[in-house]
């Protein structure tokens, strides 16, 4: 509670959605109803979780919201199966739950909540993918997801992982993918490793990794979401790796989200670069299932304690001073210059203090420091349009100031 609060001014504005849950079962934290009744208050908030919907049935009325959705884990269509992941005679319990819950949403005349299975497939489970869809049509839900199954043990990689059981994938994904497209289920699932059963990379729902028009990496998580955790570490992502942001207990959620590490992070990704720290991303089976990072995590260095990440600046600081510099233009270019020679020190990726400073030097009449400049931020910020305007402006400007030259001579 104490981080939420941290963050609940921001809810319904800044913030357009939250997810009450990250890691384990979300229905037996000690402030699971003080948190859903927090978030149930903010107009225009989106509310989410996954649960393994053990114990939905003690919650029914309070998620009857047409805000919420539930993304509900479930690891096999038998008992059998499902026991093997989740524990002997759940089954009958997860069963009679989703039974529950659709008797409800009909009696009442609703769909909400907005219901999707996750479905994390290994070689226990893989023949089951069929029978998975099938019970998603029966209990009404629309949209089922399914995932390899992420060892951190090499000895059950090798013994239960698709990864070397790659024919029995592919045929069950074909199979399920044929059954989904038969009942009207939006199946979302890694290629099959022939490549004969994929997934559309356009698809809206793969909100993942993808590639843009050159074929660079491109991660859609670090754009829209971060991780709150339960000691106030900021992460990027779910990936079980600890790519922390920021903390909350030495920065704001502004700070961290428009914060140098964040920064460094996206700018990466414009640039077509791979972040160190991204290289053992699980979720490099929505592009490629052969990557072995899509089944094995190899290096994982767990750490319970709170990371002491402070930001090198306060955003908030910055935009004043920026603003203050360009508010001295066009009179007075010096005093603008002076106003932001504090800040370009402060983190070479603050790539708009660079675009400005380098205007600076264009109108002192230095244009090949401006265009010297003008380089160095392009390279930082390869895609801001702004950049490439005044890039390829001032690039023409110095041929014809040196064609000039040449005449004269």
């Amino acid at each position: 509670m104490k981080y939420f609060q941290k963050v609940e001014h921001l809810l319904g504005s800044k913030i357009k959605g939250i997810s009450l849950s990250d890691f384990g079962e979300p229905l037996i934290s000690k402030v699971w109803h003080t948190l859903l009744s927090r978030v149930l208050s903010i107009d225009g908030l989106h509310i989410s979780f996954v649960t393994n919907a053990l114990l939905l049935d003690k919650h029914l009325d309070e998620i009857l919201d047409p805000r919420i959705s539930i993304a509900i884990s479930i690891d096999g269509a038998s008992e059998k199966t499902y026991g093997y992941f989740r524990g002997k005679n759940n089954f009958s319990k997860f069963i009679a739950n989703l039974t529950l819950l659709k008797n409800l949403k009909d009696k009442r005349g609703v769909s909400f909540p907005y219901i999707i299975f996750i479905f994390t497939v290994s070689r226990i489970n893989c023949h089951e993918l069929t029978s998975i869809i099938e019970l998603a049509k029966t209990f009404g839900v629309e949209t089922v997801i399914v995932q390899f199954q992420l060892f951190f043990n090499p000895e059950r990689f090798e013994r239960e992982s698709l990864y070397f059981a790659q024919d029995d994938y592919n045929r069950n994904i074909a199979f399920a993918r044929r059954k989904a497209l038969e009942l009207g289920i939006n199946l979302i699932h890694p290629d099959s490793f022939d490549g004969e059963t994929i997934f559309p990379r356009d698809s809206f729902t793969n909100s993942w990794l993808g590639r843009d028009k050159e074929g660079s990496i491109q991660c859609f998580s670090q754009l829209s979401t971060c991780y709150i955790k339960h000691n106030g570490v900021v992460e990027a992502c779910c990936a079980p790796n600890h790519y922390v942001m920021g903390d909350l207990n030495s920065n704001s959620l502004d700070d961290i989200w428009h914060g140098s590490y964040y920064r460094e992070l996206r700018l990466a990704f414009d640039r077509g670069e791979w972040p160190d720290r991204c290289k053992y991303c699980n979720i490099i089976q929505a592009l490629d299932v052969h990557d072995k990072r899509a089944h094995l995590v190899e290096v994982l260095a767990m750490n319970s304690n709170p990371v002491s990440l402070p930001q090198k600046y306060h955003i908030s600081k910055i935009d004043r001073m920026y603003k203050e510099a360009l508010s001295f233009l066009p009179k007075n270019h010096k005093k603008a210059f002076n106003a932001l020679s504090h800040v370009v020190t402060l983190d070479e990726n603050l790539y708009e203090i660079g675009n400005t400073t380098a205007c600076l030097y264009g109108m002192s009449g230095n244009i090949e420091r401006m265009h010297e400049q003008l380089g160095k931020s392009l390279k930082i910020a390869p895609k801001d349009p702004i950049i490439i305007r005044n890039y390829d402006t001032i690039g023409e400007l110095i041929k014809k100031h040196w064609f000039r030259r040449m005449l004269k001579l």
